[in-house]
């Protein structure tokens, strides 16, 4: 009777726990399942990204406020020695006489700026017209820096240059 009763409600206690149990191993591999899928999902989007960038004709960089390069595409390569690289290695990229122009537009365009063109020397000693662009990014938790985009520009340049011969110069006295 009275020892049957608790007998019956521990039995009671013992299944209710059970299936609480039960439920919350079920929830724990459900959400660690979910987990996963996003993880893989995050991955994946995460190469897709890289590989996009990486497939892209422009150079990308990202400085940091110390001037060290935080992340660079694979084509910066060209342009630059592979492994650590500064805001100094680019400076080497251009003449004496535009070092100032590019450092001042680096460190002082803000929220995407306009652009400026300069000719550029790559690693082999090959000369040609960028058109670099800056964008703060410091306030971005994921970037915290200036995003640099060098964009090659040479064959424009040279047609405009051509174009304004053209337009110029008499075709027949020269």
């Amino acid at each position: 009777s009275q020892a049957e009763h608790r007998r019956g409600v521990l039995l009671t206690m013992l299944a209710a726990s059970l299936l609480a149990t039960g439920w919350i191993v079920v929830w724990a591999r459900s959400r660690a399942t979910r987990r996963h899928s996003e993880g893989e999902v995050e991955l994946r989007a995460g190469r897709r990204l890289e590989r996009l960038l990486n497939a892209s004709p422009d150079i990308l960089l990202v400085l940091d406020q110390a001037g060290h390069v935080t992340y660079r595409s694979a084509t910066a390569d060209r342009m630059v020695p592979p492994g650590p690289c500064t805001r100094d290695d680019l400076q080497q990229l251009v003449d004496d006489d535009d070092r100032t122009a590019l450092v001042e537009h680096i460190t002082t365009s803000q929220g995407g700026g306009p652009s400026r063109t300069f000719q550029l020397v790559d690693r082999h000693g090959e000369r040609g017209w960028f058109e670099v662009r800056v964008s703060d990014l410091t306030e971005e938790e994921l970037v915290n820096g200036h995003l640099v985009t060098l964009r090659e520009v040479t064959n424009e340049v040279n047609l405009r240059h051509d174009l304004f011969a053209q337009a110029n110069t008499d075709v027949l006295t020269g």
